[in-house]
């Protein structure tokens, strides 16, 4: 279902106020604004080879973009209610997409959807897509679920429950390891070969909203809703008391502007995530420092997702644009 409409260029000094610097990326600008949401955006997500990005949010459509040249290139309408979160499959042909308390694979090439996983009883928050062995998806839900999918089919193949809504799930990349965190303020670590939890991690005092591994799995970040934002040592052998690294200043979060989400550079160095004063906030994982603070939204932003391959960002916000952009690192 084709859909092509050009981003607008904003241009670097328009829209993120930053020193020049020589350009980092294969983008032809560097910097496009997306638009052509007409609701607030909850999510923005890169394919796998980071030329593609889809947004979706509160309109309940999907839209792909062609980021080298700022194209719409697919439109999927008309989901079930507000999507929650998004991941690619592995050869970028389909969506795995979260709404309301359905779960979806589309095909991207029809825009259609293919398969509906059928498990959760109420909104399902978040999704994730493991990157190495069988593809796997993890998912939660304000039903107290965390349930492990195989895409093939609509079942779950593991239902793992808790008394409270669980609101982030991450897989881990190399390890049967699922990670959860929610109401209940602690993060869990599950062996998937087990069921079994092997450890949690504490330290938040308020719900966990984002959870994000770094690409190599051996750093998370989690962010609660009181804008306490840690990263944690996920290496194995690591003892529970060593895990905790860094304590993150600089973005602000509250159970008012959920879902705030955020994620780590492709070469480990930068970590960022969105907040609630219109800045996508960015890091250095080596020193916890605050490298960056990039303006250019007029509301919550909701997602900040890093290009697996370059040093590009995307960021999308409740002004219902995307913003991607070169950075340093």
């Amino acid at each position: 279902m084709s859909d092509k409409r050009r981003a607008s260029n904003g241009g670097q000094g328009a829209l993120v106020k930053r020193q020049r610097h020589d350009r980092s990326s294969t983008l032809k600008a560097p910097v496009w604004r997306l638009t052509g949401h007409k609701d607030a955006l909850w999510c923005c997500r890169f394919d796998p080879t980071g030329t593609l990005l889809a947004t979706a949010g509160v309109d309940r459509s999907i839209l792909i973009w062609n980021i080298q040249d700022g194209l719409n290139t697919t439109h999927v309408p008309a989901l079930k209610g507000i999507v929650t979160d998004m991941q690619w499959s592995r050869d970028s042909t389909c969506i795995f997409a979260a709404a309301a308390s359905t779960l979806k694979t589309y095909d991207l090439e029809t825009g259609t959807s293919i398969r509906t996983f059928r498990g959760h009883e109420d909104v399902v928050n978040s999704v994730s897509v493991n990157k190495k062995g069988r593809e796997m998806l993890g998912s939660c839900s304000d039903d107290g679920s965390v349930m492990l999918w195989d895409p093939r089919h609509k079942r779950p193949v593991s239902k793992y429950d808790s008394q409270y809504p669980v609101i982030a799930v991450e897989l881990d990349a190399y390890r049967p390891l699922i990670y959860s965190a929610g109401v209940e303020s602690g993060i869990r670590v599950r062996d998937l070969r087990t069921g079994n939890v092997l450890y949690e991690l504490s330290g938040h005092k308020e719900p966990v909203s984002s959870l994000r591994l770094s690409a190599d799995s051996s750093m998370l970040l989690s962010a609660s809703v009181d804008s306490m934002v840690k990263l944690w040592d996920t290496r194995p052998a690591v003892p529970v008391e060593s895990r905790f690294m860094k304590q993150l200043e600089g973005a602000k979060l509250s159970m008012n502007c959920c879902p705030i989400r955020g994620s780590f550079s492709f070469n480990n160095r930068l970590v960022g995530l969105g907040s609630e004063d219109g800045t996508a906030v960015i890091w250095d994982c080596t020193s916890g420092r605050l490298a960056e603070k990039l303006p250019g939204h007029r509301g919550v932003v909701h997602d900040v997702e890093f290009s697996p391959t370059e040093m590009v960002l995307a960021t999308c916000s409740e002004d219902k644009c995307a913003l991607v952009s070169e950075v340093r690192g």
